[in-house]
């Protein structure tokens, strides 16, 4: 069988979608034996785990995270790399690779693997594809959840969850143990069962674009309290900083609210409550570190090097 069909690669920013699709290939291979190797896993530990024939038989498939060797490829790389390949060909086993970032395909390394292999890439929703992410919402909860929630229901969610879709979905599994026997929910429902997450929700925006230190402390900290996922309360604020540069970066050249409307797709009315607190108190390059910090904190997260509720505490010190 072709590499093509035998090596997947998923990579990307938004490490929800490329998990989902991990999950979506596991369970389409029910019949795979399944091991995951993390990304100490050398080329020859590759290569040995692929050209490993069981006594009982049966193919394998191995999840390879973040493997090092793409990152930075040892002396002998395009040996060991063809070696992989050719014994992946003559297998009957599969590889995943999954990476949370993007390859660089600039890099000859990653060029060999991308071309020899069945690549996905997954990125984030942007600010502006509102519309994109109320269908996502809509589609997953019908196809993972058998729920079917209407464009108001869904488009609430969004604004609960500041694009977060790993918060999106876990909201999904709630309203559908919440649904019980039925097989939809309106905006009341939804309404109902986000009220008091939705409320700290508000007021944590009330204070970032106040930008009142000890108030956001203080929201996040009970927010976690409450279980709240703090990837999903970074998620929010994210969302929330990205709102704040096109405010700043739009009225360094332009005073027309109707014009920043029109440019983003927000709500007028919603711009004239929000723009002149966040004009006050952020510039851009306040925006930028405070981008950043959010940066580094998803990347520490996700590398283990940190709680995640440390991260956010540690964070939310810095507005």
């Amino acid at each position: 069988m072709s590499v093509k069909n035998r090596l997947f690669i998923f990579d990307g920013q938004d490490s929800f979608l490329i998990d989902d699709a991990v999950s979506e290939w596991v369970s389409k291979h029910s019949d795979l034996s399944i091991s995951t190797l993390d990304e100490s896993t050398s080329m020859q530990a590759l290569f040995d785990a692929v050209s490993h024939v069981s006594m009982f038989g049966g193919a394998q498939g191995f999840i390879l995270k973040s493997p090092a060797f793409l990152a930075k490829p040892p002396a002998d790389f395009d040996q060991l790399s063809q070696s992989i390949l050719d014994q992946l060909a003559l297998s009957d086993h599969y590889v995943i690779v999954v990476y949370y970032g993007n390859l660089d395909k600039r890099k000859k390394s990653n060029q060999q693997w991308l071309k020899a292999g069945t690549h996905q890439r997954f990125e984030p929703f942007k600010p502006w594809e509102n519309d994109k992410v109320v269908q996502w919402v809509i589609s997953h909860a019908s196809g993972h959840h058998q729920l079917t929630l209407d464009r108001a229901s869904a488009t609430l969610l969004s604004e609960v969850s500041g694009y977060d879709l790993r918060s999106l979905s876990q909201w999904c599994q709630t309203l559908s143990v919440y649904a019980g026997d039925r097989s939809s929910l309106s905006v009341d429902d939804v309404t109902r069962c986000c009220s008091d997450p939705q409320a700290n929700i508000f007021q944590l925006q009330d204070a970032l674009k106040l930008r009142k230190t000890a108030t956001i402390q203080a929201i996040v900290t009970r927010m976690m309290t409450q279980n709240t996922d703090p990837l999903s309360i970074l998620g929010m604020i994210l969302a929330q900083l990205r709102l704040y540069t096109q405010i700043v970066a739009f009225f360094e050249t332009s005073s027309s609210l109707a014009a920043l409307s029109k440019d983003i797709g927000k709500h007028e009315f919603v711009l004239k409550k929000t723009a002149p607190d966040v004009k006050r108190h952020y510039s851009i390059n306040d925006l930028k570190k405070l981008y950043q910090l959010c940066c580094d904190a998803d990347f520490k997260i996700k590398r283990g090097q940190i709680k995640p509720v440390t991260a956010i505490q540690e964070l939310v010190m810095h507005f």
